[in-house]
């Protein structure tokens, strides 16, 4: 923990917003919105004082999977049918459809990355793409030769990286997906800041993206899997793992693997997995468990893990600045840390 503490107050950093691209068809979607849902308002103090709200329903029948929040005004969350939900800062909007009414993601895992409330990138099933404008969901595509697209990050308009699941990445550049790139295996998560630099994490390692090519992974951890990462610079980035430890990132190398999610009573030894990691700066970051609990990390220290609601495994977080994040649970629930 020291050691972390240390590496993460050394490293400066500036906050970086994920952004998406969509596809060239000519084929338009427009999503459909009913009236919102409000933000439930009950709440319980985190150890960084903000607090969590209590659950929100979006859906009763699928898991909420992925949640990015370029603003305090705007995210979008993906179901594992294929469904998108926006949040305006006081409200959730209803189910809106982004494959057709078509099948969802065949893993049960969608993809979505926003750069602001004008444009986001979503993978809602294995291959498909689909863009929206600020006011709906547009150019649906197929990203040619990708087998089941696994990870999804992107640093600009012009910029986004999809990886799938043999390692090949496709990337856009402001006009349509082209690839691949790679081959090294199926990633769990990744992350971009630039065009010339990301991170993907697969198995017990990174690979690292440096504007033309892919490293192939290092191991950096022996003690469980990489399950998330989240960067603000080249210079800053955390990863979490499925026994509960995070490694950081300083620009030249990664610390060793450090428990910050001890067991629970829902683990009989190691940690808690850990699903998702969104850091703003190097001095705020969030992982969320699969044991329903959120972890806040200050500057200086981690918090204790906190349960939220009524400990569903969270499967994603997303956060917009040092007092405003999304979670998602697997029961269709979303929190709003404030």
């Amino acid at each position: 923990m020291v050691l972390l503490a240390l590496v993460l107050a050394a490293c400066g950093g500036a906050t970086s917003t994920a952004t998406t691209g969509a596809s060239s068809t000519t084929t338009t979607t427009t999503a459909t919105t009913s009236a919102p849902r409000s933000s439930t308002t009950t709440s319980t103090t985190s150890a960084a004082g903000a607090h969590w709200s209590s659950p929100t329903s979006l859906t009763k029948t699928q898991p909420l999977v992925d949640v990015s929040c370029p603003t305090t005004t705007f995210c979008v969350a993906l179901d594992g049918g294929g469904n998108a939900y926006t949040f305006s800062g006081t409200a959730w909007s209803s189910a809106q459809s982004l494959t057709g009414g078509g099948p969802g993601p065949s893993s049960g895992k969608a993809y979505v990355s926003c750069v602001s409330p004008t444009f986001c990138l979503a993978i809602p099933s294995d291959t498909r793409v689909v863009s929206w404008n600020g006011s709906s969901w547009v150019n649906p595509a197929t990203v040619t030769g990708a087998q089941r697209l696994q990870a999804l990050a992107c640093a600009s308009a012009t910029f986004c990286a999809a990886v799938d699941g043999v390692g090949d990445a496709f990337l856009y550049r402001g006009s349509g997906f082209a690839g691949s790139i790679g081959a090294w295996g199926g990633p769990t998560d990744s992350a971009c800041v630039s065009p010339s630099f990301c991170v993907a994490t697969e198995g017990g390692g990174f690979a690292m993206w440096n504007g033309s090519s892919w490293s192939q992974p290092q191991d950096e951890d022996p003690v469980g899997q990489l399950q998330s990462v989240s960067c603000t610079n080249p210079s800053f980035c955390v990863a979490g793992d499925s026994a509960g430890n995070v490694l950081a990132w300083n620009g030249s190398r990664w610390t060793a693997p450090q428990t910050v999610d001890p067991a629970s009573a829902a683990t009989s030894s190691g940690g808690n997995a850990v699903a998702s990691t969104s850091c703003v700066s190097t001095a705020f970051c969030v992982l969320v468990d699969t044991s329903g609990r959120a972890i806040v990390y200050n500057g200086a220290a981690w918090s204790a893990p906190e349960v939220l609601g009524h400990g569903n495994a969270l499967t994603s977080v997303s956060c917009a600045s040092s007092t405003f994040c999304i979670a998602t649970d697997g029961a269709g629930n979303a929190y709003q840390y404030h």
